[in-house]
């Protein structure tokens, strides 16, 4: 694509290059983008007028460059309105669509106005390092001086993986595939950090990154198991000596539940005489006058009733107890004994970079 009318443009100054500020130099932008010089549109062509390859690069040309401008205008104009995620938008558009220097320091300062530090570090260099000596020297110590300025806001992250060409992305962008030689310039704070492959099982790790230092994050990836056999069914015999322990373990807990029942009732019938005789106790210590051997024989029964109430009670309970567990616990041992026949066995192989190794469940 030819761009040379676009290079040799009055030197522009975009937007003025100060910190995250940035001052109105939106005329010498438009003026730079007026001066992009446009062919003039010929007459209507004609079968007989078929333009050459050579006129017909330059149309093309002229369109994609008016399409940039057009791009690169929309972005001045958002950004004016402070809408920078749009403007940093267009400016990008304009950029692919027409590639020059410049454009990369538009971006770069929508990058430090939204706080993605990262993005406008890497950005404003490739504007110092594509633009070179063309680059007013006042405008590359204010960049530089924008830079060192920021360091403190990002750091490094160094992704490692166990097998190559897995697909590698950090907080859902690409960076590539796996081994990632470079460490990743990122914004400090929490990062999300994926790796995938086609069978594999896909992994990831939320890694946080501190300001000026370098985290390493290591994704292994291992290879997805493959079953190797149906779960195995009880046998005939083991069914009839299961079906034989739940008959006696029903049994016991009928009797044990029949005991409790009959502790049960005791328990309240001796509560009921208890009661009975502690009320003849108190009728015979009123009566006046009163008859020790009267009231000693009421006190006798009331203790005995009592004691007999207690032991029922205790009875009872104790009893409740070993119901429950006759009924309970078999049961469980039971359903421990099921799952365990119903365990699945599997075998999976998994590749590391220290050699291969077996793995599976019987």
């Amino acid at each position: 694509m030819d761009l040379d009318a676009y290079s040799r443009s009055p030197e522009p100054t975009f937007f003025a290059p100060t910190f995250f500020v940035l001052n109105s130099g939106l005329a010498a932008v438009l003026g730079l983008m007026m001066t992009i010089s446009l062919p003039a549109v010929g007459h209507a062509q004609t079968p007989d007028d078929e333009p050459s390859a050579e006129e017909s690069d330059d149309e093309i040309s002229s369109a994609t460059l008016q399409q940039a401008e057009e791009h690169f205008k929309r972005g001045v104009e958002l950004y004016e309105d402070r809408d920078f995620d749009r403007a940093l938008f267009e400016f990008r558009l304009a950029y692919e669509t027409a590639p020059h220097f410049r454009v990369l320091y538009n971006i770069g300062v929508c990058y430090l106005e939204l706080h993605d530090y990262a993005g406008a570090i890497r950005t404003l260099e490739r504007f110092l390092g594509e633009g070179g000596a063309e680059i007013d020297p006042t405008q590359q110590r204010e960049v530089r001086s924008d830079i060192e300025k920021v360091q403190g806001r990002v750091g490094h992250l160094r992704v490692k993986t166990n097998v190559p060409a897995a697909d590698v992305t950090v907080d859902d962008e690409s960076v590539g595939q796996s081994p990632v030689e470079e460490a990743l310039l990122v914004n400090i704070g929490t990062h999300v950090v994926r790796a995938s492959r086609q069978g594999y099982v896909a992994t990831r790790r939320v890694v946080e990154v501190i300001g000026g230092q370098e985290r390493t994050v290591y994704l292994e990836l291992t290879p997805q198991g493959v079953s190797t056999s149906k779960a195995t069914q009880p046998s005939s015999e083991e069914l009839a000596a299961r079906n034989a322990r739940r008959a006696k373990r029903r049994k016991r807990g009928i009797i044990a539940g029949s005991v409790t029942a009959a502790l049960a009732a005791g328990a309240v019938a001796a509560g009921v005489l208890a009661w009975i005789a502690n009320e003849d106790l108190k009728d015979e210590r009123a009566a006046r006058p009163g008859d020790a051997d009267q009231i000693d024989d009421a006190r006798d029964r009331t203790f005995r009733r009592s004691v007999a109430f207690d032991a029922l009670a205790i009875g009872a309970v104790v009893m409740t107890g070993v119901t429950l567990t006759l009924r309970y616990a078999g049961a469980r041992k039971d359903r421990d004994k099921d799952a365990a026949t119903r365990q699945t066995p599997s075998l999976a192989v998994d590749v590391g970079p220290a050699g291969a190794s077996l793995r599976g469940r019987f």
